[in-house]
């Protein structure tokens, strides 16, 4: 809130670069039995958020189309920055984003990276 006609706007953006990239995070269906819900199994997508270790921006959930209860699939913005020089900062978050995606591999998770920028 501003009490004058002189005060100045906060920065937009910050002086260091952003960097993004938009991951679909989903997980098999594995049938075990609850004492709640026997048959179904639900995943916990904050152990796949974990895993990455990246900054999440925003997350899609989208349902499942097949009918299977539970099998939601998610679109996941993340973002970092680097304090590097310009030449290698995109090096750097790509080769951060492919670390964080096998991560989430090697726990069982299904990811794939649809873009970066």
């Amino acid at each position: 809130m501003a009490h004058s006609r002189t005060t100045s706007i906060p920065p937009v953006l910050s002086e260091r670069p952003h960097f993004k990239a938009l991951l679909r995070i989903s997980a098999p269906f594995t049938s075990t039995a609850s004492q709640d819900l026997p048959g179904l199994s639900a995943y916990n997508i904050s152990k796949y958020l974990n895993a990455l270790d990246l900054c999440t921006s925003r997350i899609d959930r989208r349902p499942s189309t097949n009918g299977v209860v539970f099998q939601s699939l998610y679109f996941v913005e993340v973002s970092g920055d680097t304090a590097q020089d310009e030449g290698s900062s995109m090096d750097l978050w790509s080769a951060s984003v492919e670390a964080a995606i096998s991560k989430v591999n090697g726990i069982g998770g299904n990811i794939s990276l649809l873009g970066m920028w």
